[in-house]
């Protein structure tokens, strides 16, 4: 019964994760352009402004001769939640921030039903990147010593990573919570956001602005194993996608180091405690070696 259940999920959630990775991909090649444009460097405090009804706050006329007809239609009159999947913390979070001002406004419903559906996504998502990444090393693990390397990678994955996870996910929650406290202003309040509304909006930022590290790391982790290099041995993939992806994060998608590191934490934190594990596992004497010992200094 539970491996029927285990296929009949697959079955849901690996179509949901190819249609938005490919959306999410779409996404970045069409609004990356929008952060390497001066004119939108003031875009979203714009956004924040009207929306919150600020001191600064623009009228729709003065925001549409500024940034287009487009811009203020689909980020301002009618926001979704499109900018959530592309890594820059201000653009994702207004975008969704406005967003959930406008069903709120509409309906008076709170976030945790789409925060719900946000996490299943990016669970989706994950899993389709990792059957991607079985699919791509196995294609370039070619030698026998790679292939034993790939084998016993995803079998060390199988069979430590998920308590990990659930543990950083506890850490996040926990983290989102405080930060959230602390965000809580009475612009905010007075258009009905609530802590829970921010702690679940937050939770969703911060996995979706460490997708792109995770997917980095996991392409990392795939030309290692094609060298026959265990990734499990080293911290050097995480480091290398730190270093790749801080850049992009910082210069381009206009990210603060604070929010870097913050997003680096939920896509490499579950992997990192994992080795940590696993490390300490191997230095730690097994009982069996402990009563050999104990033997050895034992008197005739």
């Amino acid at each position: 019964m539970l491996k029927l259940l285990k296929w009949i999920a697959a079955g849901l959630l690996y179509p949901l994760g190819f249609f938005f990775l490919i959306g999410m991909i779409i996404l970045l090649i069409e609004r990356t352009p929008m952060f390497l444009d001066p004119k939108f460097a003031g875009f979203w405090h714009d956004v924040e402004a009207y929306h919150l009804d600020l001191d600064d706050k623009k009228t729709l006329g003065e925001l549409t001769r500024e940034y287009g007809n487009y811009a203020v239609t689909y980020y301002v009159l009618e926001p979704g939640h499109t900018m959530v999947y592309l890594p820059s913390e201000q653009a994702a979070f207004m975008n969704l921030l406005s967003h959930m001002i406008s069903e709120k406004a509409r309906k008076g419903k709170s976030f945790a039903s789409e925060a719900g559906f946000g996490l299943l996504t990016f669970m989706s998502v994950a899993m389709v990147l990792r059957l991607l990444q079985r699919a791509v090393s196995w294609l370039a693990c070619r030698s026998q010593a790679a292939q034993n390397m790939r084998r016993r990678y995803f079998d060390t994955i199988a069979k430590h990573r998920l308590r990990w996870v659930a543990a950083v996910f506890a850490m996040t929650l926990i983290f989102c919570w405080l930060l959230a406290e602390s965000m809580m202003s009475v612009p905010l309040e007075r258009k009905g956001m609530t802590v829970i509304d921010l702690t679940f909006a937050l939770v969703v930022l911060a996995y979706f602005g460490g997708f792109w590290t995770y997917l980095v790391v996991q392409l990392i982790d795939s030309l290692f194993l094609m060298f026959a290099v265990d990734p499990h041995r080293s911290c050097w993939d995480q480091l290398l996608a730190i270093l790749i992806m801080a850049p992009i994060l910082s210069l381009v998608y206009q990210n603060s180091w604070t929010t870097i590191l913050a997003t680096a934490f939920t896509a490499l934190a579950s992997d990192l405690l994992m080795k940590w594990s696993l490390m300490r596992r191997e230095r730690s004497p097994m009982p069996d070696d402990n009563a050999k010992a104990q033997l050895a200094f034992e008197p005739e």
